[in-house]
């Protein structure tokens, strides 16, 4: 266990012993609490959960005015706020997914309000994805929405999104494989695609190979790490080297 996953685990032992307004612990690892004051749902949400707590009582006998009344979020603000609480248990892949999804999904709810936010004003966001980008993207963008939201109390589930047409895959047929492999002799690109082709190993598996990786005794490729144009990913598996044709 980790010193991030053990305080996590020190934080549901103090929240477990609250009473009155449970917190509720967040996606993020961050603490929600929430108190209806006049009418209306109030979050707070902190790292701690006593802090969390504390601030929520605090606001519902008036001890303290609720940041939600003094000061608008937006939803870009408030995603921001959900990658940055993350950066130290996220991948940077699923950070930069994060980010793009920020700066490119759902351009007409970003300036809003997050309290203002209804389920009717993301399911006509969804529509208007749906005319530019893939069923998976909208699903993906939607999911990160929905988590952020949720943080400030607001739900927005039940919303319908688009089906993903299954799209029929192409492959290459042995002709073609075969004069692929003819048309790479010599070029400097030839022991990839060979490696591609009869190993069946992605091209960042293949950019991540290095010395290390190869196991000349046991005939084996150990794929230990993808690299692509902006990250590399660590990973553990391990390829037999003797599928390959001899002459390649």
């Amino acid at each position: 266990m980790t010193e991030q996953e053990k305080l996590w685990a020190k934080r549901r032992v103090k929240a477990a012993k609250l009473s009155g307004p449970k917190p509720v612990e967040l996606p993020s690892h961050s603490w929600r609490c929430q108190v209806m004051v006049d009418g209306r749902r109030i979050s707070v949400v902190d790292d701690d959960p006593e802090v969390a707590h504390a601030k929520a009582l605090a606001i519902k006998t008036g001890m303290l005015v609720s940041k939600d009344k003094e000061q608008k979020v937006t939803v870009d603000e408030a995603i921001s706020r959900y990658i940055q609480a993350g950066e130290g248990a996220l991948s940077p892949t699923t950070i930069r997914g994060y980010e793009t999804m920020r700066k490119h999904r759902f351009p007409g709810l970003m300036r809003r309000d997050v309290h203002t936010i209804t389920r009717l004003d993301v399911q006509r966001a969804v529509s208007d994805e749906a005319k530019k980008v893939s069923a998976k993207t909208i699903k993906n963008a939607y999911g990160l929405l929905t988590a952020v939201l949720k943080d400030y109390g607001v739900d927005v589930s039940g919303v319908k999104l688009p089906q993903r047409v299954k799209r029929q895959k192409q492959y290459l047929t042995v002709e073609e494989v075969v004069k692929l492999i003819d048309c790479a002799v010599g070029d400097p690109c030839e022991l990839p695609i060979v490696m591609a082709v009869w190993l069946g190993m992605r091209r960042s598996e293949i950019c991540g190979l290095y010395w290390d990786c190869v196991d000349f005794d046991g005939g084996k490729v150990e794929v230990r790490r993808a690299i692509d144009r902006k990250s590399t990913r660590l990973n553990s598996s391990h390829t037999d080297i003797s599928r390959m044709p001899s002459s390649a």
